[in-house]
């Protein structure tokens, strides 16, 4: 027997930039719970995590237009690789997740075809639409996911399940998934 379609629109828009953005936000949290007991901040787990985080905080910085060579934006570059314990992860986690969730409610339909110059982190000039970016976001932070879960199963233990249709039909569960 089959279920019901878990989106009833008989055209969803899956890459609507917001529900991206807030199923980022929710495999990123599943991630964190999956690896907050470990202890040492140099596990490879940790270390994906914080990249992840990292990365994701420069290209919000890049999107909100922070001056490249700044000294907050030269603060958050030398932490796309960065060394944090758990605590300093989750912290920086909810930091982002706020951050973000900000951004995309002040952000216009017409924005997200704005076109954001930057450099990259070698200081290479750049330029995307900030819809791109932002998938740029999903799809990196995804990656590191999967490798963090490969080590969280290498390690012995399960890995948070994180995929968009689980999202999906939390949120359709949940009855709001017109908030997305």
């Amino acid at each position: 027997m089959f279920r019901k379609p878990v989106n009833r629109n008989p055209k969803p828009n899956l890459m609507n930039p917001n529900r991206l953005i807030a199923y980022n936000n929710w495999a990123n949290q599943r991630t964190f719970v999956s690896i907050s007991d470990v202890t040492d901040s140099s596990d490879n787990r940790l270390k994906l995590f914080g990249h992840l985080i990292g990365a994701n905080r420069l290209w919000l910085a890049r999107l909100n237009k922070l001056e490249y060579g700044s000294e907050p934006y030269l603060a958050l570059q030398k932490e796309v690789f960065p060394t944090w314990t758990v605590s300093e992860c989750e912290a920086k986690l909810s930091e982002l997740t706020e951050a973000i969730k900000t951004f995309m409610s002040s952000l216009t339909e017409s924005q997200l075809a704005d076109l954001i110059p930057f450099r990259d982190i070698r200081g290479n000039a750049n330029q995307a639409v900030v819809e791109e970016i932002l998938f740029n976001v999903v799809n990196h932070s995804t990656y590191h996911r999967g490798q963090i879960a490969s080590r969280v199963r290498a390690a012995g233990n399960t890995p948070a399940i994180t995929d968009y249709y689980v999202w999906l039909r939390e949120l359709t569960s949940e009855g709001s998934s017109s908030d997305v």
